[in-house]
């Protein structure tokens, strides 16, 4: 059976192996891209420096937890003159710089996060295979900006009408 269809991003990622351990589903992969682009200067890259590993934790699987063992890549920039020497090639399509989350699983807890809350959205998430704490959900809810849509200009009160129905009046004399 091929179980890369699992992975978050089965273009940019090549599944090494899979194990279970305990509740949990542990995909080890490695990136499979050929050139990388420096994060400083734009310059391509292809010239490897050396590599580490990345966890990262993903949407649960038939009741289990999944975490992503990443092989991930260091580069050297090929332009002599970027301050940036070594470089990490980035996963922004799977997950954030410096996430411990996939893009995926993270969508899925600020979700619960604002349909659910925080006690009962850890409870819901512990059903669901999904490690979180009610105090992470509700960072998840503050940290999230709120939509503004439009500010208005200018804002004006009646003051004639106000001043009727409430019999309220002028101060100024």
């Amino acid at each position: 059976m091929n179980f890369s269809i699992c992975l978050p991003s089965p273009s940019i990622f090549q599944l090494d192996e899979m194990s279970v351990q305990e509740k949990t589903v542990v995909f080890r992969v490695s990136s499979t891209q050929l050139q990388v682009v420096c994060p400083r200067c734009g310059q391509v890259s292809r010239k490897i420096h050396s590599h580490y590993l990345r966890t990262l934790a993903d949407l649960p699987m038939s009741g289990f937890a999944v975490r992503l063992i990443c092989r991930v890549r260091k580069f050297f920039c090929a332009d002599q003159d970027c301050s940036q020497r070594i470089f990490v090639e980035r996963l922004t399509e799977m997950a954030e710089v410096s996430a411990r989350q996939t893009n995926r699983l993270s969508r899925i807890i600020c979700s619960l996060a604002f349909y659910v809350g925080g006690r009962t959205g850890a409870k819901v998430s512990e059903r669901l295979a999904i490690k979180v704490s009610r105090q992470t959900l509700i960072r998840r809810i503050l940290k999230t900006p709120s939509p503004i849509k439009h500010l208005p200009r200018v804002i004006g009160i009646d003051d004639a009408r106000l001043s009727a129905r409430t019999g309220l009046r002028d101060f100024a004399d």
